[in-house]
């Protein structure tokens, strides 16, 4: 099958590196699979993006003048796509004559709103953050208002219920009312919140997980992990990070820095140490309970395997996930994960069996987490019966990884949904 994958970036952020190894999965499997990115940083063949100066430099500049209507909006707090910038995504599809398109993060100034209905060909769209159903917003956080069409929009920080979120949202309704696409949500969260809106109310949502390469992701010995990376091997060590690690509020570094301060207060055993990918520094760093490393961004695979395998838990505070990425990483490498029981994350870590799912959002239960992974490295086992010894935790964790997302798995659910697209397609045109 000819499978033309779409997302804006290629490498930067959690929707280009899961639509990138899932394109990779379904190659391996036979499939004839490529990527259309509006910016791409990988020069490889099957990778398809702008090539001369001047076409970098535009792909460029499309992202600051998406934001255009947002100057008005002087109290912005947050990630807002009002996606009205025309392009000509739709026309290029067509001279690539893919059998079947795979959407992902559009946004960014790559696809207008009213473009996509306009690609002629069998659609699927993984749902990657909660934009496709908001009035502009991608993460919402403790707001409904995407419910009901939006207006006062709290990102925008308006107080007027005819602002830019309610019109993007209509614009959404108008030009998406009679779009086939059909959909894909990489957790039941995601498609749950989905199916409260008028926008996919009516929809019929698949819930399929990102996969992962299982060999890339895999454990390492962890003193040599620790060597390599320069990280001290008697230390308990917990990993943190993400894209914008530290300064995004959805990724929870301040309900973190809130439990590691009780996790100090009822420390006992050996020292802790906090490594932090996906940031050079922090506000406030003076004001963590540990010692912390920096490791700044981890550009490639490898080196996060290393920090994996080297870490002893990794921690996962964010207030929403679409799915986690961060944490079936983690796990693949064999390293437990503590987060909070909610969103995304419900789908990947298992309570008790493979981590530890704290109540949302309260750090000091995030906070027992940490220390019950960490007594279970004791020469005793586990102190209680939350979770088992350390090194069934790690080989669960593994097992669970290999068993939900690996790439065989994960990309012949996908293509039973690219298939059922084609034959949507072909049923309309009967």
């Amino acid at each position: 099958m000819k499978i033309l994958h779409v997302n804006t970036y290629d490498t930067i952020g959690g929707a280009a590196r899961a639509t990138y190894r899932l394109m990779t999965a379904l190659n391996q499997q036979g499939h004839e699979a490529r990527f259309l990115a509006l910016r791409s940083d990988r020069d490889e063949p099957n990778v398809i993006g702008p090539k001369t100066p001047a076409a970098k430099a535009l792909a460029m500049a499309r992202g600051p003048l998406d934001k255009l209507p947002l100057r008005r909006y002087r109290n912005l707090s947050g990630l807002f796509s009002p996606a009205w910038l025309r392009d000509s995504v739709a026309k290029k599809i067509e001279e690539l004559a893919p059998e079947v398109v795979h959407l992902g993060w559009t946004c960014g100034g790559f696809v207008r709103i009213e473009s996509m209905p306009k690609i002629q060909r069998p659609t699927v769209w993984t749902l990657q953050d909660m934009w496709p159903f908001t009035g502009g917003c991608h993460v919402a956080g403790e707001c409904t208002r995407y419910e009901v069409g939006c207006g006062q929009c709290p990102i925008l920080g308006s107080d007027r219920m005819n602002d830019l979120s309610r019109k993007v949202f209509r614009r959404k309704e108008r030009a998406w009312r009679h779009w086939g696409a059909q959909m894909v949500a990489p957790s039941r969260w995601i498609a749950e919140s989905a199916k409260k809106t008028t926008l996919f109310q009516d929809r019929d949502i698949d819930v399929i997980p990102w996969c992962l390469d299982l060999d890339t992701f895999s454990p390492i010995d962890k003193p040599l992990a620790r060597s390599i990376l320069n990280l001290p091997s008697d230390h308990d060590i917990i990993a943190f990070g993400s894209v914008a690690a530290t300064s995004d509020p959805n990724k929870g570094y301040d309900l973190l820095l809130a439990a590691l301060k009780r996790l100090r207060e009822t420390q006992g055993g050996r020292p802790i140490l906090l490594a932090v990918f996906g940031s050079a520094g922090a506000k406030g760093a003076s004001e963590l309970p540990f010692p912390v490393r920096f490791m700044g961004t981890l550009h490639d695979d490898l080196s996060l395997r290393f920090l994996y395998s080297a870490a002893d838990i990794t921690a996962v505070p964010s207030r929403q996930e679409s799915f986690g990425q961060t944490a079936t990483e983690s796990m693949a490498c064999g390293t437990p994960v503590v987060a909070f029981g909610a969103t995304g994350l419900l789908d990947i870590v298992g309570h008790g069996e493979d981590g530890y799912l704290a109540k949302p959002y309260d750090p000091e239960d995030f906070a027992h987490g940490l220390q019950q992974v960490l007594r279970s490295k004791s020469e005793s086992g586990a102190s209680s019966a939350e979770l088992p010894r350390y090194a069934e935790l790690c080989a669960a964790a593994r097992q669970s990884a290999q068993r939900k997302f690996a790439p065989d798995y994960v990309g012949g659910r996908y293509q039973a949904a690219f298939e059922r697209a084609v034959e949507e397609s072909r049923r309309q045109q009967r």
